[in-house]
């Protein structure tokens, strides 16, 4: 926490001294119009006074207001806090302020005003500096947390992919995928119709794939007209060597002997070489 808060008061320091620096030029601008200027160099020691005190009292004001956010479930409790410790931190530089005014103050035209009245109106004028932090304490955490959840989302949608992926080779083994493209690339030199029709039944059994990719249910229908692609890709590499088992015509024929040519999970029971 010391690495942070010193983080905090260098950058408070820094935008601090150059507000003092606006603020003293335009009331030097101001008061040179008057019947009493006051010089340049007083009104930047004022103003450099109450730079040099909020930035010190930034670091605490920044801690409150990221222990205290103004989320949806804790605004009110953040609310209560940070208007107490908005009227407490105010008043504590105001009092700083005006207890290090004199040793910075050289000029006698300066009209004499009490203590009270002055540290009141130094804290009126003071307030906003801590509502400034707060704000801008609320906008880095909650850019923070829109980029982590940018980075969550970028990471869900990789596993998504991976996922996707995974299924993909789950019901497309590799082999059967080589072994149609070599079919493909052989019946293009001979049969260029069956080729072209192998590839489109290939591509929409991939395209089914993935949309199928994260479903739990398909109805018959579907599951069917994926067998169906499967079933027309396996006829056209194998031709008449390829039969497809039916249960009623088998029969009585139980010891009929079988030889599967695919390890493919979906259609194993159901395509086989006799």
């Amino acid at each position: 926490m010391a690495k942070r808060w010193a983080r905090v008061w260098a950058l408070g320091f820094v935008l601090w001294t150059l507000l003092a620096f606006l603020s003293a030029a335009g009331a030097h601008v101001y008061t040179a119009s008057t019947d009493k200027p006051l010089s340049w160099g007083q009104l930047l020691a004022w103003s450099l006074t109450v730079s040099t005190v909020w930035s010190l009292l930034t670091p605490p004001a920044y801690e409150l207001g990221r222990r205290f956010p103004f989320d949806r479930n804790r605004w009110k409790q953040s609310l209560t806090v940070h208007l107490f410790a908005s009227i407490a931190l105010t008043f504590l530089g105001a009092a700083i302020v005006v207890a290090l005014t004199p040793l910075v103050t050289w000029t006698t035209s300066e009209p004499q005003v009490p203590m009270r009245a002055h540290m009141l109106s130094r804290a009126f004028l003071d307030l906003q500096r801590y509502w400034y932090i707060v704000l801008i304490t609320q906008a880095v955490a909650y850019y923070g947390k829109y980029r982590e959840r940018e980075l969550l989302s970028s990471q869900l949608e990789a596993q998504l992919a991976n996922a996707q992926l995974d299924v993909l080779k789950s019901q497309l083994e590799p082999h059967f995928l080589f072994n149609t493209l070599n079919s493909i690339a052989a019946l293009a030199r001979n049969d260029g119709p069956a080729a072209e029709h192998m590839t489109l039944q290939l591509a929409d059994l991939l395209r089914a794939s993935l949309d199928a990719a994260g479903v739990h249910e398909v109805t018959l229908r579907e599951e069917l007209l994926f067998l169906q692609k499967y079933i027309d890709i396996q006829q056209i590499r194998f031709q008449d060597r390829l039969t497809q088992l039916d249960p009623a015509a088998a029969g009585g024929e139980r010891h009929t002997a079988w030889h599967c040519t695919t390890t493919q999970p979906r259609t194993h029971p159901l395509v086989c070489m006799a």
